[in-house]
């Protein structure tokens, strides 16, 4: 997992097995480490807090970036990988390796508000990511490399489209463009070849 602090300063790279990395952008030398295991990571808008979700111990915690020390943390559900937090900052998505749900979290107290179906038990939900509006969550999982796009007020699906046509991925991964009108799915299929990276229009899904 990794995430550049929204003023592009910095960027944290994060290991299960060694903690978070921060790398200073400027100078491309590693800065800062943190003892803080994690899969996936997320900024608060404002920068002053990074998300850290931990597939291993299951936790989802709350790192105060001045000292690096985690101020908070809890119970994410069944193998969280993927993480999101809104425009506004209020709230987290974090999605599961097992279960087929995202969940929804307040970021002030990191209390679980609800659950979004995304897809079948089973199913690994790889990684989330905003729209650039931020009305938009889209969600990446292993069965078909199938990306859900959901209704960030209402969590309501709105449209899902599936990228492999009888295999799953190994592992996948999405990003959106600046001006939001691409959106970029790589997946790794389990028998590692080939490779993909795939082109999407935003606005009707279609790999260009």
């Amino acid at each position: 997992g990794c995430a550049v602090s929204p003023d592009g300063d910095m960027v944290y790279v994060a290991s299960q097995a060694g903690g978070i990395s921060v790398i200073d952008a400027c100078s491309n030398t590693v800065v800062r480490n943190l003892a803080i295991p994690a899969a996936a990571l997320a900024f608060s808008p404002d920068g002053r807090v990074l998300y850290a979700v931990s597939t291993d111990d299951g936790s989802l915690s709350c790192i105060l970036v001045s000292s690096g020390a985690v101020i908070r943390s809890i119970s994410a559900g069944p193998r969280p990988h993927g993480i999101a937090v809104n425009n506004e900052g209020t709230r987290i998505y974090v999605s599961s390796l097992e279960d087929g749900l995202v969940r929804v979290f307040e970021a002030d107290t990191l209390t679980m508000t609800g659950s979004i179906p995304v897809t079948e038990a089973g199913d690994a939900i790889r990684d989330l990511a905003m729209s650039i509006d931020g009305s938009l969550l889209y969600a990446l999982s292993s069965s078909f490399c199938k990306l859900t796009v959901i209704d960030s007020r209402t969590n309501a699906v709105l449209d899902s489209r599936c990228y492999l046509s009888e295999d799953w991925a190994r592992d996948c991964h999405i990003a959106v463009s600046p001006d939001g009108e691409r959106i970029v799915v790589t997946d790794t299929l389990q028998s590692l070849e080939p490779l993909t990276i795939y082109m999407i229009d935003s606005s009707t899904l279609d790999v260009l």
